[in-house]
């Protein structure tokens, strides 16, 4: 048992209190981030520091329903890192939709998804940014026709160029999209 101190009297309390016993106050409890190790509240779902999920182990009885929950913890944490794993690579404002689709999957088609190459969005800036005049963004995002057309646009008659300077601009929503779309048609697929 530690004793820590209550964050709206000071008064020094157990670490296992859930109120002060000099004010009545809740008492907060800090966990360590497992990703950055930064002290963040127990109760937090994503460590505000790294984005990482609060994910805590609780102490119970084993039995069989404990082993339900477990396989659930189990299943919950896997879509979590993943998520977590791919915050950058994937549409945040689609999380949700990705976490309804990913809550389904049997083991075998987990180790499917987790070995899905997606597109970097950083790197594909980079290439926009080199050889995206030619198309090669829109190519390497599945997009030929257009890749095409701008390919031909810059070859002919410099037109091109203004849609590459645009490209460059959404070349970071593309590839999230891209990446969207590659995981919703694998799961689709499995």
């Amino acid at each position: 048992m530690a004793l820590i101190k209550c964050t709206e009297c000071g008064h020094e309390v157990s670490d296992k209190a859930s109120t002060c016993p000099n004010c009545g106050s809740p008492i907060e409890k800090k966990v360590l981030c497992k990703e950055c190790g930064q002290e963040i509240p127990e109760h937090t779902e994503v460590c505000p520091n790294c984005g990482c999920p609060n994910i805590q182990e609780k102490d119970t009885p084993k039995s069989h329903s404990h082993s339900k929950s477990t396989s659930s913890d189990e299943r919950t944490k896997k879509i979590q890192r993943f998520l977590v794993e791919n915050r950058k690579n994937l549409p945040q404002n689609r999380f949700g939709e990705i976490q309804e689709m990913l809550e389904n999957l049997n083991e075998e088609n987990w180790n499917k998804v987790e070995y899905i190459v997606f597109k970097d969005p950083t790197m594909m800036l980079v290439i926009s940014v080199l050889v995206g005049e030619f198309g090669v963004d829109r190519f390497m995002l599945g997009d030929t026709s257009n890749g095409a057309i701008k390919l031909l646009l810059t070859l002919c008659c410099g037109v091109g160029l203004i849609w590459w300077i645009i490209d460059i601009f959404q070349i970071n929503n593309m590839t999230l999209d891209y990446n969207y779309k590659l995981l919703k048609s694998t799961l689709e697929y499995i």
